[in-house]
């Protein structure tokens, strides 16, 4: 796709498909084209495709109205997964630090990753199957970071014996993962990257320093 900055994001929904192409300027973003249509059928139920050959059909039609307007072949999607199939899992994890040395970024990928795999291995032993085998991890946010058991916002540059941290990990059940993989090879079209209704809608709209908060997005 031209340019590092443009992304193509498509939303298969349960009535109808939208394809934005979407250029980040500075702090803002800039829809150059979009299109939508509805489906023919009820193709979709609760953001399950049960219809693959009739949505790959209304994604060509999208990708390829697209790529009318912009002049160039679309090549990968980044796509959001309806979540009414998700399951969240929650899990903390705590490394040990050297009080006289600052923590770092690759301090904190490490404490996330560890904290990952702690909640894999809690979905995995609730359905006594290979969670790795059976779902996708489709995002995880941070709750709570903890410096030596004292609640901070941010633990980079901060020196102390003992990091920790809360997360939140969202799965989805393969099968729904699978099936939107499916359409886009049907579509000549790569995955840029997959998430969450839920998790795009409140990146958007609930901000970083009210995420601490007990609201909710509906």
């Amino acid at each position: 796709m031209k340019g590092e900055q443009q992304v193509f994001a498509l939303d298969i929904g349960t009535r109808t498909i939208a394809g934005l192409i979407v250029k980040k300027q500075d702090n803002i973003y800039k829809i150059l084209a979009h299109e939508m249509l509805e489906h023919e059928s009820r193709v979709m139920y609760d953001g399950q495709i049960h219809d693959i050959e009739a949505v790959a059909k209304s994604v060509k039609k999208i990708k390829e109205k697209l790529e009318k307007k912009l002049g160039y072949k679309l090549e990968r999607a980044a796509v959001a997964a309806a979540g009414r199939a998700l399951y969240t899992v929650k899990a903390q994890a705590q490394i040990k630090t050297s009080p006289f040395v600052e923590i770092t970024e690759e301090d904190i990928r490490d404490l996330e990753a560890d904290a990952l795999s702690k909640a894999i291995k809690s979905l995995s032993d609730k359905s006594n199957q290979s969670g790795l085998n059976n779902y996708y991890c489709v995002g995880f946010s941070p709750i709570k970071w903890f410096l030596q058991n004292e609640a901070l916002d941010n633990l980079i540059g901060q020196k102390g014996s003992s990091i920790s941290v809360e997360i939140v990990a969202t799965f989805l059940p393969r099968t729904v993962v699978e099936s939107l993989l499916t359409v886009l090879s049907r579509c000549d079209l790569g995955l840029e990257s997959l998430t969450l209704e839920p998790i795009a809608a409140g990146d958007v709209v609930v901000l970083p320093s009210m995420r601490r908060l007990n609201i909710a997005l509906v």
